[in-house]
């Protein structure tokens, strides 16, 4: 089941002084068991004439490899825009993928955009579809400004938040360099999915398998940390990638859907005065269960804050997430700055970095990859300020949902050398996901897995590799496959799993690929 954490910075303080204490949430979900559940996905694509040549041909490449990881079970819907909206699939269960790779295949290009109406029709056909205890989301793509239809990012807002509170959430990415990045942002964060940033064409296919990882491996939909507040606390901010509504009384953050196997980290900062007694933030966490048939589920919390002599020493975890999560929330906010004044942005993000090292130097913590990364958006926003923004906001986003990825040197604990011994299929996926989830907790990282005895995977098992690869990495780990028969390399090829999964000729060939010191 989810596991919550919480632990102030300061777990105790001396009374009669006003403290800044920041709070660390840590939500924690189990790895994906099971059949997986259903999806209903609709793509809304932008087909305007800007999208012509190497955009378009890359975003269809993209969405028939998203078609094809899907499994028969699926439903998956396509509309495109431009200055009309066309339904160029209904959503149905996936019977026949080569009809629906056909229709994506033949979209035709028009002039201006009407991404409100393309995205509007998209969410009305996932919320229409007549299934039950499904996963439902809204994958809205463009490469330009909505040039008809609703543009006020306020409205566009409000429609996100009316359909993820009905259980359709919104995922939007943004090509090239002539998309509103904020839109976008707050249209995913209001919609409870996510943002993404395609600089190139060619990052098209990355970006639909990160997203079919995160809503393949489902776990809680509409979470929701509500709590309310003693009258000597105060919320002063939500350093996170989620919808903050705040009260007299107290608050409710939504993070959005959060995948099996992950560990979402949300930064709260309070002003406080002690008391004669100790201060206490109560409340409840709130979610769907994906795994138990969308089931409510609730977990309660109360996190005390104890009065004493002197202030308590600063607890490091905290510390340190506070100062990535504020680091991210500054990005956030100088990219914004960006579109109006190019200038006093460059200048912001000089300031960021000069108040980011004195903050590490204060609470005496070094966080590296940080400091590369702040150094890394300066360059970026130097030397082109329309992209410098747009990764900026991109690399926000991830720093709120994801820490540095650099795995530790491999230690032979940590590798596992397994072979499919028959095909594996929907009915065997389970079993597999089971065995894979027992080696996850026992520390593997590592999973060199043979497939000379395996001769097809059907999509079920497609996914569950997905899942397995995307494990492994968030723990900067790896997992290789070797000595596939000829059988699989033309689905591996067809699907494209080689291009993220390594495909190596034998068990020697996928031990060079681990670490070395």
């Amino acid at each position: 089941m989810m596991k919550l954490s919480a632990k102030w910075e300061l777990s105790a303080i001396p009374e009669g002084k006003i403290i800044n204490n920041p709070l660390l949430f840590q939500l924690e979900t189990p790895p994906a068991s099971g059949s997986p559940q259903q999806l209903v996905v609709v793509l809304a694509l932008d087909r305007s004439w800007s999208m012509k040549g190497e955009k378009m041909a890359a975003i269809t490449d993209a969405a028939i490899l998203f078609l094809n990881w899907l499994t028969r079970n699926d439903a998956l819907g396509i509309v495109t825009y431009a200055q009309d909206v066309k339904v160029c699939h209904n959503p149905a269960l996936l019977t026949d993928k080569t009809i629906v790779q056909e229709r994506i295949r033949n979209i035709q290009l028009g002039t201006s955009t009407n991404l409100s109406g393309g995205w509007l029709q998209a969410l009305r056909l996932a919320e229409n579809f007549p299934a039950e205890n499904t996963i439902r989301r809204v994958i809205l793509l463009t490469d330009g400004q909505a040039t008809m239809g609703v543009r006020e990012d306020e409205k566009l807002v409000e429609i996100a938040k009316q359909y993820a509170a009905r259980g359709i959430h919104t995922s939007t990415i943004g090509v090239g360099n002539d998309f509103n990045e904020q839109s976008l942002r707050q249209i995913a964060r209001a919609g409870e999915g996510s943002f993404y940033f395609i600089e190139t064409p060619e990052q098209a296919a990355d970006i639909f398998y990160q997203e079919f990882g995160n809503i393949r491996s489902l776990y809680a939909q509409a979470p929701e940390i509500r709590f309310s507040l003693p009258n000597n606390v105060k919320l002063k901010s939500v350093l996170a990638d989620a919808e903050v509504e705040t009260s007299e009384s107290g608050a409710i953050v939504r993070t959005g859907d959060i995948p099996a196997d992950d560990q979402r980290k949300i930064v709260m900062d309070f002003a406080m005065t002690a008391s004669s007694t100790d201060l206490a933030i109560a409340g409840e966490l709130v979610f769907f269960n994906v795994s138990n048939g969308m089931k409510e589920e609730k977990l309660r919390f109360r996190i005390p804050v104890k009065i004493a002599a002197t202030t308590a020493e600063p607890n490091k975890t905290v510390s340190e997430e506070y100062i990535i999560a504020l680091s991210a929330r500054k990005m956030e906010q100088i990219s914004q700055l960006a579109a109006q004044d190019a200038t006093q942005a460059a200048q912001q993000i000089q300031q960021l970095e000069e108040e980011i090292s004195a903050l590490m130097r204060e609470k005496t913590i070094q966080i590296p990859w940080l400091n590369e990364r702040i150094k890394n958006m300066m360059a970026k926003l130097a030397g082109d300020s329309n992209l410098g923004r747009k990764h900026m906001l991109a690399e926000s986003a991830r720093m709120f949902r994801s820490r540095n990825l650099q795995g530790r040197i491999v230690n032979d604990r940590e590798v596992l050398r397994d072979a499919l011994t028959e095909n594996l299929d929907l009915y065997k996926v389970p079993e597999f996901n089971d065995k894979m989830n027992a080696h996850l907790a026992a520390g593997i990282r590592f999973i060199l897995l043979d497939l000379s005895r395996c001769a097809f995977l059907d999509s079920s098992a497609i996914g569950a590799l997905i899942q397995l690869s995307n494990s492994l990495v968030k723990r900067g780990g790896l997992l290789v496959v070797y000595s596939i028969p000829a059988t699989l390399e033309k689905i591996f090829t067809s699907t494209r799993l080689d291009k993220f999964i390594p495909v190596v000729e034998n068990e020697q060939a996928a031990l060079a690929l681990l670490p070395k010191e």
